[in-house]
C-alpha cells in the first residue's frame, strides 16, 4: 500500500525529528531556499519512519546515477518526495514510486513550453480541451512522476510518451504499474 502525506513547508521544517550528521553535513552545501527544502523533506520523511517502524533516525541512504535516494536497508519502503507552492508531499510503499505536485498557475507562453516538453499529439489534445492549462499540467505531473519513479528525473523527458486520448503512457523507463493522478485544492 503506498501512502500520500501532504504537509505545509513551514510546518516540515519544523518537525522535531533527529536527522544524522550526514544529512545536515549534505544540505550545507546547498543554497538557504534548497537546504530548507531538503531538510523538510527529511523531516517529514523521519517522522513516517518513526512512526511506522519505530526508527530513532533517519536511516542511511544512497543515491542513484541522476540523484534519486533510496534507503540503504531494502527492507525499507520506497519514497518520493515532491512540493510546489508552500506545500511538501511525501508518497511512501512499494516502489518504484514517482510523485510530482504542481500548482496550478497561469503560463504566460504555454504554447512555447508546451513545444519544448510535449509529444505534437500531446499539444493538439491539450488544444482541444476546455481548459487548456488544467490540461497542461495533467500531462506534465504525469511525465514527471513517471521520470522521477526511473530516477532520471528530467534527463528522460524524451523516454516518456502519453496518449492522453486513450488514458494511455508508454515508456520503458519504469516496470508496469499502476498510475494514480488526482487533483486537490487545499
Amino acid at each position: 500500500m503506498t501512502e500520500l502525506i501532504g504537509m505545509r513547508l513551514a510546518e516540515a521544517a519544523s518537525l522535531t525529528v533527529a536527522l544524522p550528521a550526514g544529512v545536515t553535513h549534505q544540505a550545507e552545501a546547498m543554497s538557504a531556499s534548497r537546504q530548507q527544502l531538503f531538510l523538510a523533506g527529511r523531516r517529514l520523511l523521519a517522522l513516517w519512519l518513526q512512526t511506522r517502524y519505530g526508527q530513532d533516525e533517519l536511516p542511511a541512504m544512497s543515491y542513484g546515477e541522476h540523484g534519486r535516494p533510496q534507503f540503504n536497508d531494502p527492507t525499507l519502503p520506497d519514497f518520493n518526495l515532491s512540493h510546489s507552492g508552500d506545500w511538501l508531499w511525501l508518497a511512501i510503499g512499494a516502489g518504484p514510486l514517482g510523485l510530482d505536485v504542481e500548482v496550478r498557475r497561469p503560463r504566460r507562453q504555454l504554447d512555447k513550453l508546451m513545444a519544448h516538453v510535449l509529444s505534437a499529439n500531446e499539444q493538439d489534445w491539450v488544444r482541444l480541451q476546455p481548459d487548456p492549462l488544467s490540461a497542461f499540467y495533467a500531462l506534465w505531473t504525469v511525465r514527471e512522476a513517471v521520470l522521477k519513479a526511473s530516477g532520471r528525473g528530467l534527463a528522460g523527458l524524451g523516454q516518456v510518451m502519453v496518449l492522453p486520448q486513450t488514458r494511455q503512457l508508454l515508456t520503458a523507463s519504469v516496470p508496469a504499474g499502476e498510475l494514480q493522478q488526482t487533483a486537490w485544492a487545499g
